[in-house]
């Protein structure tokens, strides 16, 4: 799932990733990838046949950089910053995230995603993915993350534990490293970005990211400047 992906070129088609979405019904679709260093990704396009939602969710393995997510028109001209765009009418729109490198973040990060679409002027419900059904029908998958463990970190090992509410979009988030005296136990002001196998977490100084793409999973936190990560050894946690 490690896409290589080039920067965008606005004059250059070649290397989009195309994706196409019929009427005004609701609809998800996946995006993935690299970004190096400061800059943008490769551009995902998408496909409405009539005025639109787009609304982008992406999560991140940046630990402190800023984060953007781009829409642009079928020129390549930037309409938003701020991941939802509601389309004039039918056409190509295209889809890409920016990264602003911080000193913390390493050279290279990887994003993932969800790109929905919907009726103009409405939000889509951020914790949903959406799927089309027959006659025009639309339904709701709710997501959300949930587990409880271990963490090997360089330090020893942590114990973590983690529950989002996929009605509500709450998310309880308790983690303990007792050789780092981080000690950390958050209920309430944290906002959950959802990819397809990669969460992010974020609010009141902390940022956790939970990663299942490899062949072990992995967790991620930052709470100010102490970082920590590592592999899950023991419990684990399931994104649905």
């Amino acid at each position: 799932m490690n896409s290589r992906l080039a920067a965008f070129v606005a004059s250059v088609a070649a290397g989009v990733v195309f994706f196409a979405a019929t009427g005004t019904g609701l609809a998800d679709t996946h995006i993935s990838g690299t970004l190096r260093d400061t800059g943008c990704g490769q551009v995902h396009q998408i496909s409405v046949a009539s005025a639109s939602r787009i609304q982008v969710s992406v999560a991140t393995t940046a630990v402190a950089g800023q984060i953007t997510v781009q829409i642009l028109d079928s020129n390549g001209n930037v309409v938003s910053s701020g991941g939802k765009y509601d389309t004039p009418s039918g056409g190509t729109y295209g889809v890409r995230v920016c990264w602003q490198r911080d000193s913390q973040d390493p050279s290279e990060v990887s994003y993932d995603g969800n790109v929905q679409t919907g009726p103009p002027g409405k939000d889509i419900q951020s914790q949903g993915a959406s799927t089309q059904g027959v006659s025009g029908s639309s339904a709701t998958i709710s997501r959300s993350v949930n587990g409880a463990g271990s963490i090997r970190t360089r330090a020893g090992l942590a114990s973590f534990s983690v529950h989002t509410d996929s009605s509500t979009g709450a998310a309880r988030v308790r983690f303990n490293a007792a050789a780092l005296k981080l000690h950390i136990n958050a209920t309430s002001g944290l906002h959950v970005a959802y990819g397809l196998n990669l969460v992010t977490i974020t609010g009141n100084g902390l940022k956790i990211v939970l990663d299942d793409r490899g062949t072990r999973d992995s967790i991620t936190v930052q709470f100010h400047r102490i970082k920590t990560a590592g592999p899950v050894v023991s419990g684990g946690f399931r994104i649905l």
